[in-house]
């Protein structure tokens, strides 16, 4: 199946044959598989033909007044998907699609969310997507609220409410969808749209998959803003013959050994509770809430510093590979200390990578000692050796 490149674009009207032909030619060029669509302004029963599209197939939400709202799911002709179900919002909110994408299920769901009660609006919309999922969810769509107001709009602040938007955080963590933009780019600040009347961007279009698939992320940016008022979202997925099945996430322990790590974590947590009054649900949904919340902070910092060392592993390996080359040009103590520095360098690097496996072989020991019930004795390379 290879990479499938997928856009979430806010086009603000297809009627227009000229913009129409503009927008798909856009999405030619960057060899878009499926874009999600908002504002199409289609209304029901005035849907303009696509037959020669290369997206020949369209799975369209109407608003049954012109000019207004309207959503659609845009798949490439050259994708081998075979529908299985699909379900459209009458008023134009919301379309899911469900099938097989080169023999796996897959589940498309698009949503444009008002800008006015857009928490009430997520909870209904989502619940109705819990019920009709199936396979590998991809969920996408202009929410018209700005996720972290402090890194998501230009001024900092948005004109929801915090306790709105902790409310609408805290329903797509329930249901462990992440943010693909924000798990490439943390911390880092990108807009979608710019309103003239406030004077401010802000990001409000998003992709989300779950925590559970985000290894095949591989890129996400946010394009210019050439043919709408919004931005298109281009994220591209590595999706394989054989999508791998939900596994169980675990802990990467080392996090809980760095003492910076382990305050951050501290503070994740410490922040939930001061922010999610328990008095507004039972306590057993705000525990499970906590956790989901908990772990998406834990996978982002994972994450993070998983790609800084990479990186910093990068620059080490080419610091040696230049040095290597100096060094057999130019034969000097200067250069061979330079060279034995880097090189231990990059040893305690991957040295870090390794003390996670050491302590889940440790632990993996301990619990099949306890089985065994073995005696106490074995040395600690005995452990290791007899994993």
């Amino acid at each position: 199946m290879g990479d499938l490149v997928l856009a979430s674009y806010n086009v603000n009207g297809l009627n227009i044959p000229q913009k129409r032909n503009q927008i798909l030619g856009y999405l030619r060029k960057n060899k878009v598989g499926v874009c999600f669509v908002q504002e199409t302004h289609f209304k029901k029963g005035f849907v303009p033909e696509f037959k020669k599209s290369t997206y020949s197939q369209w799975y369209c939400s109407n608003s049954p007044l012109r000019g207004r709202k309207g959503v659609a799911i845009l798949i490439n002709k050259n994708l081998n998907f075979a529908g299985k179900e699909e379900r459209m919002d009458e008023n134009g909110r919301f379309v899911f699609v469900k099938g097989w994408l080169s023999g796996k299920m897959i589940t498309l769901a698009n949503i444009y969310v008002p800008n006015k009660n857009q928490q009430k609006f997520l909870q209904k919309v989502l619940r109705e997507l819990d019920s009709f999922q199936e396979g590998l969810l991809i969920l996408g769509g202009d929410l018209n609220v700005p996720l972290e107001p402090n890194v998501d709009t230009s001024r900092g602040k948005s004109s929801i409410t915090y306790k709105k938007i902790r409310k609408i955080r805290n329903l797509l963590a329930e249901r462990l969808l992440l943010d693909t933009w924000r798990i490439l780019h943390p911390g880092e600040r990108d807009y979608s749209y710019f309103s003239t009347v406030r004077n401010q961007y802000s990001r409000i279009d998003y992709v989300f998959i779950k925590q559970d698939q985000i290894d095949i992320i591989r890129e996400a940016k946010y394009d210019n803003r050439l043919h709408s008022d919004h931005a298109p979202l281009l994220i591209k997925l590595q999706l394989s013959n054989d999508i791998r099945p939900r596994i169980n996430w675990r802990l990467n322990d080392t996090l809980l050994c760095n003492p910076v790590d382990s305050k951050i974590i501290g503070t994740y947590i410490q922040n939930f509770f001061n922010e999610n009054d328990p008095s507004d649900t039972n306590w057993a949904t705000t525990w499970e809430t906590h956790k989901s919340v908990v772990r998406g902070h834990l996978i982002q910092l994972g994450t993070r510093k998983k790609r800084e060392r990479e990186i910093k592993s990068q620059k080490l390996i080419e610091k040696i590979r230049a040095l290597e080359k100096l060094h057999k040009a130019n034969i000097s103590r200067d250069l061979e200390k330079d060279l034995l520095m880097t090189r231990q360098e990059l040893k305690e690097l991957i040295n870090q990578k390794s003390e996670r496996y050491l302590i889940n072989a440790e632990g993996n020991w301990l619990m099949w000692s306890r089985d065994k019930d073995k005696n106490h004795s074995s040395t600690r390379s005995e452990m290791l050796m007899g994993i």
